[in-house]
Parts: structure tokens; C-alpha cells; sequence
């Protein structure tokens, strides 16, 4: 990619079995109407014939790139911690190596960073794509009360409600980033902990326009975990490290943890009444390995009792 006197864009692509898809992905950074971008492939030790993919592609494109396959699986949090060593631009994103990116996201984003030179993040909308790239609907993630520029507490306030913003649709300024723990590797998800930590300081841009094609997968993050006691349980332990900044915020904090807290408990109780979950599979065991131990018992009273008797008729 030829160099500029625009600002260098850091574009970090993270690839975990997305052999089908990984070529559109890489394909839609480097035809970026944006020249000065650095390009940086994580590649999460994925089962699949991914590594070779990528390895064919950057020789066929000849691309200038750092490339990073690991040799186990990390997760996606630590491997964007450890891809952030090697971010050098002044703006950096992500993306998942699934998703892809409209040709020219990156040069109207810039163009918002020079209009707002305040501002840590610009993030825009997105359309959803299936497996075949087919877009499922063209409504996108954003109300139009949501876009334009958002101010710091303000936003905040809106997103402890729930994530409006998708990490592939974001460009972020890295000074603004925090200078260590960027990304939270007890979570499993990356970027609603993020957008929450920023927002704390920083005002951001929400563009109305699509620049990001976002594909739904049945076995992407997103799909996996929504609506799953794992999911609420991690919204609980994000919402939870932003007590005790002011008043109102935790008053919004304890009411959505307490609604998720009762929904833990319905599926507990569901759960429960159903057999479906591991501690039930548990207790079954149990329950079968104490009748074992009843019966067992039973043998050895009714044995005791025959053995009295026979010794009774022998005196």
C-alpha cells in the first residue's frame, strides 16, 4: 500500500476458522479508497485450512503485512492485547476476519477524526450479511436519535443500557486508548467494556451510514451468546466496574443488573425443572449412585438377617 501524509490507519484483522471468508475480509482492507494503512492478521490457531489461506493470499497480493498465526488458541481478547504491540497508527480498528468492510469506511471516518479532532471514536452503522453475503436487512444497528456527535456522559449513559455500537464498525484514536489492559481478558467479548471506558472521557461519532457489512453466522460470538446465562453473567461483571462513579449511573447499573439477575434465575429455575444443565446431569448421578448405596445396604441387612437365622437353627 503506498504511503501518504494521511494519518497511518492500523487495521487489525483476527481470524479463528474463517477459512471461507477470510479472502472477502483481507480483500476489503486492502481495497480501501484509503491509501496509509497498516495491516496486521491475527490468526488464532484455528482448526480449519485458514493459515494457508492467508499465506496464499498475501503472496498472490503481495501484500506488506504482519502476520501472526498462533500456535494455541488465546481467545480474542488476549490475541487483540498482544496485536495492539504491533499497532503503529495514529487510528485503529478491528475486524473479524467474517465481516467486511464498504471500500471507502476508512477515508470517511478519517474525514469525521479531522472534522472533531476531540473525539476517541467514530463508529458508524452496519448491514447484516449471511453465510453467501446475502444482506439480510438494510436497517442497520442505530437509531437516528443515537447518531451524530454523542458527549462523554451522555453516551454513557446509553450504552449501560446495552452495546448500540459493533466493534468492525469503529475507528479509534489510539492515544485515547487506556495504556495498559486495553481489553479485558476475563471476558470473553471485547468491545462493550471498551466503548464503556471511553466513553467515560471521550465523545464519539456515530456515522448513520452503513460502512460495514456484518456477517450473522450460528456459530459467530454474537450468536452463541445471546440470550445465554454466560452472556448475562458477563454484563453483570462489566456493569459492575462502573459503580460508585455518580448517583444516577447506578441507579441504572442495579436496575438492568437486577433484571439480569432475575433472568439467571428463571433459567436456573428452568433449568432446573427441565434437567437441562450439568449440575442437574450431577445430581442425577448422585441420585442414582445413593439407591446403588440403598440397595447395597438392603443386600447386607437381608444377608445379616439370614445369617442370624441360620445360626439361630444351629443352637
Amino acid at each position: 500500500m503506498p504511503m501518504c501524509n494521511s494519518p497511518l490507519v492500523s487495521i487489525v484483522a483476527v481470524c479463528y476458522n474463517h477459512e471461507e471468508y477470510v479472502v472477502e475480509t483481507l480483500n476489503s482492507i486492502v481495497d480501501q479508497t484509503y491509501a496509509n494503512i497498516q495491516l496486521i492478521i491475527m490468526e488464532d490457531y484455528s482448526s480449519d485450512n485458514s493459515v494457508q489461506v492467508i499465506k496464499d493470499w498475501i503472496k498472490v497480493k503481495n501484500v506488506e503485512c504482519t502476520f501472526i498465526p498462533h500456535k494455541e488458541n488465546r481467545g480474542l481478547c488476549k490475541t487483540l492485547n498482544e496485536a495492539l504491540t504491533y499497532v503503529n497508527g495514529e487510528y485503529y480498528q478491528a475486524i473479524s476476519c467474517d465481516d467486511v468492510l464498504m471500500h471507502d469506511k476508512i477515508s470517511k471516518q478519517v474525514s469525521i477524526f479531522k472534522k472533531y479532532p476531540d473525539i476517541a471514536v467514530v463508529s458508524s452503522n452496519m448491514k447484516k450479511i449471511d453465510s453467501a453475503s446475502n444482506i439480510l436487512d438494510n436497517n442497520g444497528n442505530n437509531s437516528n436519535s443515537v447518531c451524530g456527535l454523542r458527549k462523554a456522559n451522555e453516551l454513557f449513559k446509553i450504552l449501560l443500557l446495552g452495546c448500540i455500537i459493533e466493534a468492525p464498525t469503529v475507528l479509534i484514536k489510539k492515544s485515547y486508548l487506556p495504556n495498559a489492559n486495553v481489553y479485558d481478558e476475563n471476558l470473553i467479548s471485547e468491545d462493550w467494556d471498551l466503548w464503556l471506558k471511553l466513553a467515560l472521557n471521550y465523545d464519539f461519532y456515530i456515522m448513520e451510514e452503513a460502512l460495514v457489512k456484518y456477517r450473522i453466522l450460528p456459530t459467530s460470538l454474537s450468536s452463541t451468546l445471546r440470550d445465554s446465562p454466560k452472556k448475562s453473567k458477563e454484563i453483570i461483571i462489566i456493569l459492575s466496574k462502573y459503580l460508585g462513579l455518580q448517583e444516577e449511573t447506578d441507579q441504572l447499573i442495579k436496575r438492568h443488573v437486577e433484571i439480569l439477575k432475575r433472568k439467571l434465575y428463571n433459567y436456573t429455575f428452568s433449568a432446573l425443572y427441565t434437567g437441562a444443565t450439568p449440575a442437574i446431569e450431577y445430581f442425577v448421578k448422585l441420585k442414582s449412585l445413593l439407591r446403588f448405596n440403598n440397595r447395597v445396604k438392603n443386600l447386607k441387612k437381608q444377608i445379616n438377617q439370614k445369617s442370624m437365622q441360620l445360626v439361630y437353627c444351629l443352637k
